[in-house]
């Protein structure tokens, strides 16, 4: 794998890396020093299938293998690994229990890949994705071409197509080998990270974004990341002001579907956040109106969120990461500080320290479901990714991915030690979505670009 991570084609094009979550006990510099040497493209997922190499459909005990599916995802999910390669046999799918076991057992996954090559789609208790790769063991550039041309034969453009690729380097597939098949690609087809792709592919299928720490119903205030400010609605306008003891400053969450809400001001009960005209593009003004416009929050780590408008998939933004006050805005997603913010106690004066504001339950004024948003043990270099750059992961044996699609990078942060959310857009009819897993995961151009 450290040959492979050499190779002067990774970083040109998102790959997926797999690797086992128990790194986390057994080599955690090895862990450390991969994130941190990662480029935008590139992110870690958990190979077969899980925390250590198992075939989990031959396992004759359901809870035997319900405490190995959930160490797995304690283990995946504080390594970085949002992305979990289930192994049977070189041709065997997952069993309907196993990966209900899976969607009950590792909430914080984001998707499964699978060796049933060709078996396409299956979502497990309603809320798990897990696909089937179209080449298991992709041995060479040819032969990723091939099977990429094949699963995308007959697209007629009407709604997005997913193709999910592994591919093996023992007979020297390497990153450059993804950067010549990407090169080759027809145009409008994008590669994309593992775990963006599977975040299009929730999305597509109204799932929830980001699975792991979901923000409950209640009455919140939101506090930018990038200055310490409350987020208030003011003569109209939404800005961000110095936090007080003001129902101008609280918001009340409440959910609507495919984890997306409603925020509505507690100053008067019926202001919902708003974009100005409800645009689609960069730079319209956050405003107090009333028409039904919804937002989803999308977990970073620790207690950070960034929130993306239904209807751009961009987020709400702090223009230029300004510490004075300041209207807020929409702007394509970024994973800059100035997109990120915390959904603190709505109480005043806050409770405890900054790092304790999060969301709980504390019987007093509306406050919701606490959350312990677990944070990421393995140092990770805050590096933001490429404007035109998703990420990919490269199994080092057997897999390369990729995630994010479109010119701006919705979420732009190490995968791993954020939480492993890149955003993604809606996916638009005249969006192919291709995966390259092993993942070299591909997708086609959307009209939005998600992190």
């Amino acid at each position: 794998m450290r040959k492979l991570w050499n190779d002067p084609g990774r970083g040109k094009v998102p790959m997926g890396w797999t690797v086992s979550p128990a790194m986390l006990d057994a080599m955690p510099g090895a862990l450390d020093y991969y994130w941190k040497s990662a480029s935008a493209g590139d992110v870690l997922v958990s190979g077969p299938s899980g925390w250590g190499y198992g075939y989990p459909n031959v396992w004759k005990s359901a809870d035997a293998l319900a405490r190995y599916v959930a160490a797995s995802d304690d283990y995946a999910l504080r390594a970085g690994l949002r992305v979990v390669s289930v192994w049977n046999t070189i041709t065997g799918g997952i069993d309907p229990g196993t990966g209900t076991s899976y969607a009950e057992n590792a909430p914080s996954l984001l998707g499964l890949s699978a060796q049933n090559t060709g078996g396409g789609l299956t979502i497990y208790d309603g809320k798990l994705p897990g696909f089937a790769l179209s080449c298991n063991y992709c041995t060479n550039e040819q032969a990723i071409k091939d099977f990429v041309g094949s699963a995308a034969q007959g697209w007629d453009g009407r709604e997005p197509r997913f193709i999910l690729i592994q591919a093996q380097p023992w007979q020297g597939v390497t990153p450059t080998t993804f950067a010549n098949v990407r090169d080759g690609l027809p145009a409008g087809d994008v590669v994309v990270r593992p775990d963006s792709w599977f975040q299009l592919l929730r999305q597509a299928n109204h799932l929830r974004l980001e699975p792991h720490a979901p923000i409950a119903d209640g009455t919140y205030r939101l506090v930018s990341e990038a200055s310490g400010k409350c987020v208030a609605l003011s003569a109209g306008k939404i800005e961000q002001l110095a936090c007080a003891d003001d129902d101008a400053q609280r918001w009340r969450v409440a959910g609507t579907d495919a984890g997306y809400a409603r925020l509505t001001s507690r100053a008067d009960g019926t202001t919902l956040l708003n974009i100005e005209g409800g645009g689609a593009g960069d730079g319209p003004p956050a405003i107090g109106g009333h028409d039904d416009q919804q937002w989803q929050a999308v977990w970073e780590a620790g207690a950070d969120y960034h929130l993306i408008a239904r209807a751009s998939d961009r987020c709400l933004d702090v223009p230029n990461g300004t510490s004075a006050d300041a209207q807020l805005r929409q702007w394509g997603c970024n994973g800059a500080p100035a997109q990120a913010f915390r959904f603190a106690d709505p109480a005043w004066p806050p409770p405890g320290d900054a790092g304790a504001d999060a969301p709980r339950a504390d019987g007093g004024v509306d406050a919701a479901t606490p959350i312990d948003a677990p944070r990421n043990d393995v140092g990770v270099a805050e590096t933001p990714a490429a404007a035109d750059a998703g990420g990919s992961i490269a199994d080092a044996a057997t897999s390369t991915g990729a995630a994010g699609s479109g010119p701006t990078p919705a979420h732009g942060k190490p995968a791993a030690p954020r939480g492993g959310c890149a955003y993604a857009p809606s996916p638009a009819p005249a969006a192919w979505l291709v995966a390259i897993s092993g993942l070299l995961v591909l997708s086609a151009r959307s009209r939005r670009r998600l992190p």
